[in-house]
């Protein structure tokens, strides 16, 4: 296990896991286990609109980019092509892992570490 300098030999009971986990988790700082606390930004106060004031053609544009963007981006930083949705995604991903499954089937002898 990472962390751990001693060599040690795997732990052969219960008990001696549980003890072995609890001096490690003595012995770590306990910054490994609280994560620092993140600063929150300060939101950007927006611009106050007279009562009969409209919205510039410009702003709206910005703003309809702006959502046009958001909706076609995916958790991973990836951007997902116009006019495919998410269930083409699912699709996609239940083919290759069909296929990562038939392969693994295919293989005599199915070690983890070859997949």
């Amino acid at each position: 296990r990472p962390g751990l300098p001693r060599a040690v030999p795997p732990p052969r009971c219960v008990f001696q896991i549980r003890r072995r986990l609890y001096e490690d988790f003595a012995s770590a700082r306990w910054k490994t286990y609280e994560p620092e606390r993140k600063r929150k930004k300060k939101k950007a106060t927006k611009k106050k609109r007279k009562k009969g004031e409209q919205k510039s053609k410009e702003e709206e544009r910005r703003r309809e980019e702006e959502m046009r963007k958001k909706r076609w981006t995916l958790k991973k930083g990836k951007v997902r092509e116009e006019g495919k949705t998410a269930w083409d995604e699912v699709l996609r991903l239940a083919d290759y892992m069909g296929r990562v499954l038939s392969a693994r089937r295919n293989l005599r002898f199915s070690h983890s570490s070859l997949l």
